[in-house]
């Protein structure tokens, strides 16, 4: 007889039900963990760009902001971590914080199959670096190119990308790239960069497409890439989006960078209210920026952005107060910081003079507080206009402005015998009281693009005369012009009373001698002579105007010519600086075709104004019966011109301006 087991179907179904709930218990416990719950962010006050120079030879460079334009290079600008992976570049920086650290990626060669990758605690000390063959599977790839890594929160992974060439991969598209550098983006995942995923096809729009950037939106994602189509050229950055980080990706056709630019490396960093995404203008070898709420729409953000010069393709993350302080215990920023209480040391006056002190140089200045008026620098130089700085909130309460001073002894006129002494160090002069003033940081600007400025006494700038009526004043355009540049832009005004082309010729002249030397390749040079150059003959006009421009454009720099403003004579337009065969307003457009340089009629633009206005009134611009130089209220008017003159041409000082042509379009 067989005996059998009355309770074994019920244990069997307990068996199966229990087993039920182990896995569903496991599911429950996995998916728990793959989806924590939401964290607070931390406190973030500051930001962090990482970056590199040149070829990306030297190595890691960081700089640091409180508002994501306006940034301060760390350890003086020197690299802060060396390369030592692959053929030992490291550009493209990309840096990120993971859960626990954080982590970087970069270009480690032109021709490498390989990126390198390092992590950090503190993101002063970092961990061996790592060289990993992404591409070592693929015998026909050619380089790995701007790697980006992203964390994938769902998948509690980190997922690696960047642009490879393939050669012969996409032959229709490889004729139309530079060299057959014909890219498309692959990818790779890690969960703790000790083993990667196989590496896969990431996207392929039918396009040459490298710099890809991943940001997360509130809902799905957005992508910025670069279209490098050489034939015909493309070279701007679009947007494509997806609900999710694998694609599909919607591609945008139409571009959202400046039309006139070639640019690469698109990074995004959130902000408040929205998101910057910054580019690299490589071909003007200057970074822009723009705003952006959706991906959607942007904004120009370029005149407020002021990046150490020479910054190129990296990366921008939000960081803690306590993390900035670290960085900064490491390695500084060379930045002189005057709180309120200490600038009652060397703050005093009516009007308010501060004397902060240092050497010769550019500086980068930062002033906070209530600023409700102008803000002068050295011999009476307008750095600073709530008029003019549309960079401004409305209320200014609580605001800081931004601005560039050139430190130079003497400080105002570089030959003229002045009867004001000036005074060593860097002098900032304020139309309202301490108190409004909270703060000032003063930061050496090295290797600065500058803006240098040739000219007469309608130019130059004029000495203080503080005791004097802002009407009674004398005062040069080039005194005010500051005032409308962005703070990535140094004025250095180099104009001389009572000088005219005899004084600015090659190689001889005694103040082409002084600024000659400090010309660097893409800065600019403004250019007014005429005034004083009434016995001049106009061949020899000509020979050293013509000898200035090319002597410029052979360093590398770019001269504007401005013809002279007119003299308030009531005469006409044709009677304008004659003299003898030396017609200026004739000679001026065909010296400067000839040389391919851009012309400002300032001279015209004077007269129509000086037309409209009538003799009588123009004069109010004039000082006293003087019926050539220009009170503060007119050189604001000249500056103004030019200014607008500037944005008009659309060339890339354009982009110099505080008010942007993009700004002034949308008013």
């Amino acid at each position: 007889m067989k005996l059998t087991n009355p309770f074994a179907g019920m244990l069997a179904g307990r068996t199966a039900l229990f087993a039920s709930i182990i896995t569903f218990t496991a599911f429950f416990l996995a998916s728990c963990a793959k989806s924590p719950p939401p964290q607070s962010e931390p406190d973030y006050t500051a930001y962090l760009f990482a970056s590199f120079r040149g070829n990306g030879e030297d190595g890691l460079h960081l700089a640091y902001s409180r508002d994501g334009l306006n940034w301060i290079a760390l350890n003086n600008d020197n690299a802060v971590l060396t390369p030592d992976a692959g053929t030992k570049l490291m550009r493209d920086p990309t840096l990120i914080r993971g859960p626990e650290s954080f982590h970087m990626v970069w270009t480690t060669g032109w021709e490498d199959k390989g990126i390198g990758i390092a992590h950090s605690d503190d993101l002063v000390t970092w961990s061996e670096q790592q060289f990993v063959p992404v591409m070592s599977s693929y015998p026909a790839a050619k380089n790995a190119w701007a790697p980006e890594i992203y964390y994938d929160e769902t998948e509690q992974e980190f997922v690696i990308f960047w642009a490879s060439t393939l050669a012969g991969k996409y032959p229709q598209t490889e004729a139309q790239a530079d060299k057959g550098w014909d890219h498309r983006i692959y990818a790779t995942r890690t969960k703790d960069f000790a083993g990667f995923t196989p590496t896969t096809l990431f996207y392929q729009p039918d396009f040459n497409v490298i710099d890809a950037n991943i940001t997360a939106l509130d809902s799905g994602y957005v992508m910025l890439v670069k279209d490098e189509t050489r034939y015909p050229a493309a070279k701007r950055l679009h947007t494509a989006f997806s609900d999710n980080i694998n694609g599909p990706w919607r591609f945008t056709e139409s571009s959202f960078s400046p039309d006139s630019l070639w640019v690469e490396g698109p990074t995004t960093l959130k902000v408040k209210d929205g998101f910057l995404v910054y580019y690299d203008a490589y071909m003007t070898h200057r970074f822009g920026a723009m705003f952006t709420r959706d991906f959607i729409h942007f904004e120009d953000r370029t005149p407020q952005l002021n990046l150490p010069a020479g910054t190129r393709h990296g990366s921008a993350i939000p960081i803690t107060e306590e993390e900035l302080q670290t960085l900064l215990n490491a390695w500084g920023d060379d930045t002189t910081h005057w709180s309120a209480d200490s600038l009652k040391s060397v703050c005093s006056g009516v009007p308010l003079t501060c004397k902060l002190g240092g050497g010769t140089g550019n500086y980068r200045v930062a002033v906070s507080g209530t600023l409700s008026s102008d803000i002068y620098a050295e011999s009476r130089r307008k750095m600073f206009t709530p008029a003019v700085a549309s960079d401004m909130p409305a209320n200014p309460g609580s605001s800081t402005a931004y601005f560039a001073v050139n430190v130079r002894d003497p400080e105002g006129q570089p030959i003229q015998d002045v009867s004001e002494p000036s005074t060593d160090g860097l002098n900032l002069t304020f139309m309202q009281p301490l108190n409004t003033i909270s703060s000032i940081e003063v930061t050496p600007m090295r290797n600065s693009r500058s803006l240098f400025i040739i000219g007469d006494s309608t130019v130059c700038d004029q000495t203080p005369q503080w005791s004097k009526a802002s009407e009674d004043r004398y005062t040069g355009w080039g005194q005010l012009l500051p005032a409308w540049l962005a703070p990535s832009m140094t004025v250095i005004n180099y104009a001389d009373s009572g000088e005219g082309t005899e004084a600015f010729s090659v190689p001889d002249g005694v103040l082409w001698q002084k600024m000659a030397g400090q010309i660097q390749p893409d800065d600019w040079v403004l250019i007014q002579l005429g005034h004083n150059d009434k016995k001049t003959p106009k061949s020899v006009y000509v020979s050293r105007l013509t000898g200035l421009l090319e002597t410029i454009q052979g360093k590398g720099a770019h001269p504007v010519v401005i013809s002279p403003m007119i003299r308030n004579h009531n005469i006409s337009l044709t009677q304008q600086h004659n003299y003898g065969d030396l017609v200026v307003r004739d000679v001026l457009p065909e010296i400067t075709t000839s040389v391919n340089v851009p012309y400002i009629d300032l001279m015209s633009l004077s007269h129509d104004w000086a037309t409209r206005l009538g003799q009588a009134e123009a004069q109010t611009y004039f000082v006293d019966d003087d019926q050539t130089h220009s009170n503060e209220h007119g050189a604001g008017i000249f500056a103004q011109f030019i200014a607008d003159e500037i944005s008009r041409k659309q060339s890339d000082l354009a982009s110099y301006l505080r008010v942007s042509q993009h700004d002034k379009a949308e008013k």
